[in-house]
């Protein structure tokens, strides 16, 4: 099954990094992972960003931005690990005229709470 990155991560993973190489899902836990606090089910994206040279600071922004690590073995590979988005409901949201939309709230895996603010509806 193919995974939709731009759902799940909210990001293309081939826009991370100024020389992109590959991306995935982490699967196990080893050294570079442990150093950046990555978990299992994490989107990964390597580089060749030179290593310590250069940090993509775009990529850094991402509020699902989990951390980042250059190979143990080759340090001009960097790699950025970004936690999946929060699961959205199913639940169906009805504007109604002249009223507040909903403010939505959540706590995501960091324990920070995030916002989203709804629109007025015009009336």
């Amino acid at each position: 099954m193919e995974i939709n990155y731009q759902k799940q991560f909210g990001i293309d993973p081939k826009s991370i990094g100024a020389r992109y190489r590959e991306h995935g899902i982490v699967e196990s836990i080893d050294s570079e992972e442990a150093c950046a606090g990555a978990e299992i089910g994490d989107l990964i994206v390597r580089t060749r960003d030179n290593g310590i040279d250069y940090i993509d600071t775009d990529a850094l922004a991402l509020p699902n931005y989990r951390g980042t690590s250059t190979d143990s073995f080759d340090c001009t590979y960097r790699y950025y690990y970004f936690s999946p988005l929060p699961a959205v409901s199913n639940v169906a949201l009805r504007d109604v005229e002249g009223q507040e939309a909903p403010v939505i709230t959540w706590t995501d895996e960091n324990g920070v709470t995030q916002v989203r603010h709804g629109r007025k509806v015009a009336g």
